[in-house]
Formats: structure tokens, sequence, C-alpha cells
């Protein structure tokens, strides 16, 4: 790894600040240094974390035993790491709150550990955001209906790179909230690809999970919604399980006209919907 003079200044005030350790709050973002930067060993020793924010660094060397009891708020932004060293930093924040893990550097070689793995360290979550891409590598091939461990405390969902072709991510979304019964806001961003694979299964539909009902979800937003497979069949299935929906939002993909929008917003107010209250919208997205 190449070292220059300001990751060696980093790692000095690092230093000084675990020797006080009363910082509740941090963030160290690295995308502008021409290094790879280490997280030094003080790093760990800064017990009184209330807030971290990282990004652009490197999880590596890690003490015997360490734990942020106190930090309730974490966000991994390009992070490069094993998944086991991944699984063992969340494992020492027992009341973590509010977790992003947008990161396609956490390399899976353990093949003992899988994405349930990572949701067992999560035992206090209330707001979830990930990249689809972060776990992908750790999803089994035969998932569980459910989490072993219920996230009873999760409200709100977030998860990027999702595409409904490939059948594993669908699974995986349906996993997560079956197993998170009192979810409140679904956030989905759909990933920007031409699929051009295999048909799928005739025997997968999204009847197979016509059981469900999402007793307290309240908002719902579809991003980037390019109608590909199961997309919108997603938003009438959730329409006709959810009593409490006030909220449903798509942000259509580039390429919508105006009939367009007329028409997935006509399917939707003519689906069977559970809730009296929901307001549907149905728009392009702003594009910068």
């Amino acid at each position: 790894m190449e070292v220059d003079d300001s990751c060696v200044e980093i790692d000095h005030i690092i230093l000084h600040l675990s020797k006080i350790n009363t910082i509740k709050k941090l963030a160290l973002h690295f995308d502008d240094i021409d290094c790879e930067y280490t997280l030094p060993v003080s790093f760990f020793s800064l017990h009184q974390l209330t807030e971290l924010y990282l990004e652009d660094c490197v999880l590596s060397h890690q003490p015997s035993f360490y734990e942020f009891g106190c930090l309730t708020t974490l966000h991994l932004e390009r992070i490069w790491t094993y998944d086991r060293k991944l699984l063992r930093f969340l494992s020492s924040c027992p009341s973590l709150k509010r977790l992003t893990l947008n990161s396609r550097n956490i390399f899976h070689t353990s093949v003992d550990l899988t994405v349930v793995d990572l949701f067992k360290c999560l035992p206090m979550i209330e707001y979830l955001s990930f990249l689809f891409d972060t776990i992908e590598d750790s999803i089994p091939n035969r998932l569980p209906k459910e989490f072993p461990t219920t996230l009873v405390h999760l409200k709100c969902l977030r998860m990027e790179c999702l595409y409904f072709a490939y059948e594993n991510r669908l699974r995986f979304l349906f996993l997560v909230i079956r197993s998170s019964p009192n979810l409140e806001k679904l956030e989905l961003v759909m990933e920007d690809l031409d699929w051009s694979g295999e048909e799928e299964s005739d025997s997968f539909t999204l009847e197979d999970y016509s059981d469900i009902m999402f007793e307290h979800l309240k908002e719902l937003e579809i991003r980037n919604f390019s109608d590909a497979d199961y997309e919108l069949d997603f938003a009438v299935l959730l329409l006709a399980r959810s009593p409490v929906l006030k909220k449903l939002t798509i942000l259509t993909f580039r390429g919508f006209t105006d009939d367009d929008l007329s028409e997935i917003s006509e399917i939707l107010l003519w689906s069977p919907c559970a809730s009296p209250v929901v307001k549907i919208s149905v728009r392009r997205a702003c594009l910068d």
C-alpha cells in the first residue's frame, strides 16, 4: 500500500483522539488523497463514539478485543475489507440503530459466513440502507423463509442496485421484508441494466408471497422504475397487502412518455388497495 505524509498525519491525529477518548462523532473521508488509508489500531480505542462516517478507507488491522458500545449511527462508503472483519466490526456495535453500507469492495472469502450472519449483528437496527452488490456474494443458494433473528426495530429500509429479473434479488428482498414486521418505509432504487439473460422460471411468481401482510408500511418509493419484470407487479402486491399505506411514489427511468406515466397510474389506481388513504404518484425522476 502506498503511504503519503497525509496518511501519517491522520494516524497521529487518531492516536491523539484515542488518548483523550471523549469524541462522540467522527467522519473520515479519503476520496481526495493518493493512498488507500488503513484505519490504525488506535482507531478502535474510540469507545465513546456515537456517530461514525467512513469513506474510501481500509478496515483491516483489528485488535483482539474492542467494542463501540455507544455507537448508534454507522455509515460505510466504499470500504475495503473482508466479510469476517466486517461482521466482527458490526458485532462490536451492540447499540447500532442506523447503518448505511455502500461498498462493492467487501470480499467474501469465508464460505461458512452468509448474509444471515450479517443480520444477526443488527438486533437493534431501525434504519438500514445498503447496495445489493455489497451482500450479493454472501447470499446462500437456498434462502430461509425468515431470518433467525427478527428485525423487530427496523422501521426504514433502503436497498439500491435491485433488478427483479435476477430472481435471487427479489427473493432476498422478500426475506428481509418477512423478517421486518414493523417496517414503515421501503425505498427501492432499481439498477440501470438491460436484461438479456435467460427467462425466469415459470415456477417463480409474486403469488408465492401473497400471504405477506405489510401491517405497518406507510410509504413505498421505487426509484429508477423501468417497467422491467415484476416491478409493477411488486407495487400492485404492496397496494393490496398494506392496510395503512399513505404514500406510493414511482419515479420512472429515462424514456417514459406522458402516456406511459398515465398508463402506470391507471393500473395502480384500478388495482386492489387495502388502504383507504393512500396517495399514488407516478412521475419522472428529476435529473441534475
